[in-house]
């Protein structure tokens, strides 16, 4: 697939609030595996992990940043049989690849769900990285299972921030 989208494309070596940190620029779309999805992102969520990766960033280094979006399927790689063009989707991506902060992104179907009817796309774009992170504290960690009882009380469980197009400051 052809053509080009825009990004924001984070420079390493510079605090988060130097004006030259995130810069808007024209990429080239992303390619297809044989079990991705490209989706057209309508919303994406900032996390720590976002702030702890460009914080690892060298001089002269740059990326595209961002892991939890929401979005549309766009199309659909040679072995994907889940999903459809159209579907309206949330997932938090892949450390490997470009992240989630341009007009569309690549994904493996395998880390995607369906988005919950009546929510926004701002809604879950900020699940991802937050659930996995409940997920495993709870059941990985402290080892909880349906038939844990009693109370547990969450001190700053506060996690990902949503943003969409249409309040982020790149438009």
């Amino acid at each position: 697939m052809g053509g080009t989208m825009t990004g924001i494309v984070a420079q390493g070596g510079r605090g988060a609030a130097d004006p030259d940190a995130f810069l808007t620029r024209t990429l080239p779309m992303p390619g297809l595996r044989p079990h991705d999805l490209l989706v057209r992102i309508h919303a994406v969520s900032a996390n720590p992990v976002d702030t702890k990766f460009h914080a690892r960033m060298g001089q002269g280094e740059s990326t595209v940043l961002g892991y939890d979006a929401a979005g549309t399927v766009e199309a659909i790689g040679a072995d994907v049989t889940e999903f459809a063009v159209g579907e309206r989707v949330y997932y938090v991506g892949d450390v490997t690849r470009d992240g989630t902060n341009a007009t569309y992104h690549a994904v493996d179907a395998r880390l995607v769900g369906r988005m919950p009817r009546g929510l926004t796309f701002a809604q879950p774009a900020a699940l991802p990285l937050t659930t996995i992170t409940a997920w495993e504290a709870l059941f990985d960690h402290f080892g909880l299972s349906v038939e844990s009882t009693g109370t547990l009380l969450v001190l700053a469980g506060a996690g990902g921030s949503a943003r969409s197009p249409s309040n982020s400051p790149s438009g």
